[in-house]
This record gives structure tokens, C-alpha cells and sequence, in this order.
């Protein structure tokens, strides 16, 4: 063999040798934390049921306060929000005999809208579940 051919077969052995010594190497994704405040609309009826669920804001607290209503959010956590509304057993606002609105929120981040109880300033929210 000459040299050149010993050559690339070292470099084809090494580069074979390098994909299967890492290919069970697990990559850690880099996680990027942000958190945005979803104030919701909510009208809980004389009996007790929830006859209406809105998004009022959306908040960006890192822009103190900055109105990000045209930002979306998903399906998922608006869903998850309209369960723990339905089952909390919020106490209806009635006024002359009508069902009030009053607000509250919720912390929305968007690589994990399955979690509605998010709160940015406990450590253990900034780990991945």
C-alpha cells in the first residue's frame, strides 16, 4: 500500500471510530428561560360555573410592563388555564344580579405551556421537568 492510501484508511478508521464513541453521548440542549405574564378575564356565573375565560395582556416582565397583546399564546396552556379555572372553585363576582369579571394571571412560558405554575422567582422553575 502506499503511503497516501494508509493514510486515508487511518483517516476513515478515525472518523468511524470518533461517530460511534460519541453517538451515545447525549447533547445537552441549551434552555433558554422566558417568562411572560398572561393576565386573564375570568366570569364565574351564580353557580359557580365558568361561563367565560379571556386573555386580557400579555406581559413581558424583563420590559417592565410592556403590553404584548398580539403575542400568542398557545392552545395548550390556555386549555390548562381553563382547567384549573374550571376545577379551583373560584367564588362568582355577582353585581346587581350579574356575573362579574375580575382578573388574575398566570406565568406562560412557551417551551413549557403545560405548566401553569410557573413562578420566576423560585430556582426550581429555571430546571427543566
Amino acid at each position: 500500500m502506499t503511503p497516501i492510501k494508509t493514510f486515508n484508511i487511518f483517516m476513515i478508521m478515525s472518523l468511524v471510530t470518533i461517530q460511534i464513541v460519541f453517538a451515545n453521548v447525549p447533547i445537552v440542549k441549551q434552555y433558554s428561560y422566558k417568562f411572560y405574564g398572561v393576565v386573564f378575564g375570568i366570569v364565574i356565573d351564580k353557580n359557580g360555573d365558568l361561563h367565560n375565560l379571556r386573555i386580557v395582556k400579555v406581559l413581558d416582565p424583563a420590559c417592565k410592563g410592556c403590553d404584548l397583546s398580539d403575542m400568542k399564546v398557545s392552545q395548550e396552556f390556555f386549555d390548562n388555564v381553563q382547567q384549573h379555572v374550571r376545577t379551583k372553585g373560584y367564588k362568582p363576582e355577582i353585581e346587581n344580579g350579574i356575573a362579574k369579571e375580575f382578573y388574575t394571571y398566570f406565568i406562560y412560558d412557551p417551551m413549557r405551556p403545560e405548566r401553569i405554575d410557573l413562578d420566576p422567582n423560585n430556582e426550581s422553575n429555571t430546571t427543566k421537568k
